[in-house]
This record gives structure tokens, C-alpha cells and sequence, in this order.
């Protein structure tokens, strides 16, 4: 495309069209705050289960078996983010 001949708004159009209402104004806010969603990806029904697995494990002193349940949350977390980062 040929960019030769093509010019902006002048300061003086610009600051007419803002003052019309015409600026482009971007309101930067979430419509979540970060402790909902950690609540809502971390206490799930499955983290729950394999929390209370976990617990039991390490009541009975299987703290290697117990161990592989917090590897198994940790892993389930990442795999359900990564259809979300690939479609960036």
C-alpha cells in the first residue's frame, strides 16, 4: 500500500472530535478480581476429591503416594490452560 499522500487528523480536528465525544477511551478493568478466579479453577469438585486423597495418603504415612496427588492437581491445572494459550 502506498503510504505517500496519506495524513492524520490535525491537533485541532483531533481535539474537536474529542471534545464532541468522538475519542476512543479504553476502560482497563476486569470484569473478575483475581481471588474469584483462583477460587473458581482451584476449588473444584476434583481438586476437593484428590485433596481429601492426599490427606488420607499422608495420614497413613504414604507421603511419596500423597506427594503424587499434589503433581496430579498441578498437572490437571496446567493441561485445562493449555487450549486457552493456544488459541492466543
Amino acid at each position: 500500500m502506498d503510504m505517500e499522500g496519506i495524513c492524520g487528523l490535525t491537533t485541532a480536528e483531533a481535539s474537536a472530535r474529542w471534545q464532541r465525544g468522538e475519542g476512543n477511551r479504553v476502560v482497563l478493568a476486569s470484569s473478575r478480581t483475581y481471588w474469584s478466579i483462583v477460587r473458581e479453577n482451584l476449588f473444584t469438585f476434583l481438586n476437593g476429591a484428590f485433596a481429601a486423597i492426599g490427606l488420607v495418603l499422608t495420614w497413613l504415612g504414604n507421603y511419596g503416594d500423597a506427594f503424587l496427588v499434589v503433581v496430579v492437581i498441578l498437572g490437571s491445572r496446567r493441561r485445562q490452560r493449555l487450549p486457552g494459550n493456544l488459541g492466543q
